[in-house]
């Protein structure tokens, strides 16, 4: 039964009970988007949800980058300046972080998502993990399921998001309020609003639940993200995450191990960037001045700071974890390792693959 048929409009009453039953059954202002097409179409844009695990609501309409919202807090930059979503579904716990209690999860349709941010936002990825360049903007229709202890369990509430003074500056956009965890709930929802869920099989690793599915889903992704811009690359392969694993090493603190290494590795990043297309979140030209110039990883960060206005990101800060010289020595070399062995497979990468190929996945 539709919203209409009951005399209720959802963005002008204040709340909607729903039931929490399995999300077999869709919510009544809902529609079904369908995500079955062949390989040479790709996924139908439609058809995706985009998932942010996050403890940060929006800021007048805006999911924050990690970048944006350290500055907002503490007036220095964040090397990392993303937002990263999962599609289809919510990221699940690894070896960078759980999620599990994350207090809000904010859904966005896809296709919406693209048209009301800029040409190139959202930079590359896969399913389980595309990310961006800066801060996003939330479209019409996005969803804001949020954690709320005083929540009776069993139902939903569902509301106009601008009724909510904390979220005021949004329009068309709803709030979901749960009395669990939105992980616990997210799959539910997902259902409810109508799309298909991509289950952990699907999403780890290569995607599929057999071989021959994780190649066709793998297809239907690149076909979807070469239609949009979207480069096919894991954000650990990306040649940000080597400039935040380089910042790490310096964290660690101690002598350089290896300078003329260091620099070498951010040369590569510079020949990386330019062959992967992704736009590097610093100024890399200063990066290396910067390091040259420094006797010590710590001066390094310190100059970093007062010329770049920027610090490491919060997983990069090892002064909790470095018990001693001897630990700090091996993290320095973990991560300078962690640094070389990406740029080599990206080398390895292109020389295998044909010019005309590296046009057409990198434009």
């Amino acid at each position: 039964m539709s919203l209409a048929k009951i005399g209720l409009n959802l963005f002008r009453d204040s709340k909607l009970l729903a039931r929490n039953n399995g999300g077999r059954e869709l919510f009544s202002f809902a529609t079904r988007h369908p995500s079955r097409t062949t390989v040479a179409q790709g996924f139908n844009e439609s058809s995706l949800l985009l998932c942010h695990m996050t403890d940060y609501a929006p800021v007048n309409g805006i999911i924050r980058s990690t970048r944006d919202s350290v500055f907002a807090k503490t007036g220095i930059n964040s090397i990392r300046d993303s937002v990263h979503f999962s599609i289809n579904h919510t990221v699940k716990g690894h070896m960078g972080g759980n999620w599990d209690n994350k207090k809000y999860c904010i859904m966005l349709p896809f296709n919406s998502a693209l048209k009301a941010n800029d040409k190139g936002k959202f930079v590359a990825g896969y399913t389980a993990d595309i990310f961006t360049s800066g801060s996003v903007r939330l479209p019409k229709g996005s969803v804001i399921v949020r954690h709320n202890k005083r929540l009776k369990p069993g139902k939903y509430i569902v509301r106009d998001a601008s009724k909510i003074k904390q979220f005021k500056d949004t329009h068309g956009i709803l709030l979901i309020d749960s009395s669990v965890p939105p992980t616990q709930i997210s799959d539910n929802v997902i259902r409810k609003l109508g799309y298909d869920v991509f289950d952990e099989s699907f999403t780890a690793g290569i995607v599929g639940k057999t071989k021959k599915s994780c190649i066709t889903n793998m297809k239907k992704f690149n076909t979807m993200a070469q239609r949009n811009g979207i480069i096919p690359m894991t954000h650990s392969a990306s040649p940000n995450v080597i400039i935040e694993m380089l910042f790490a090493a310096f964290a660690a603190g101690g002598k350089y191990i290896n300078k003329a290494e260091v620099l070498e590795i951010i040369k590569g990043i510079k020949k990386m960037t330019k062959h992967s297309n992704i736009p590097l979140e610093i100024d890399i030209d200063m990066f290396y001045k910067l390091v040259e110039k420094s006797k010590t990883p710590k001066q390094a960060l310190e100059l970093i700071k007062k010329e770049m206005n920027l610090k490491p990101t919060l997983v990069a800060n090892f002064k909790k974890v470095i018990p001693d010289k001897k630990t700090a020595k091996r993290v320095q070399q973990q991560y300078i390792f962690f640094s070389k062995e990406v740029i080599r497979q990206f080398d390895e990468t292109l020389d295998a693959i044909q010019k005309p190929t590296i046009k057409k996945l990198f434009g």
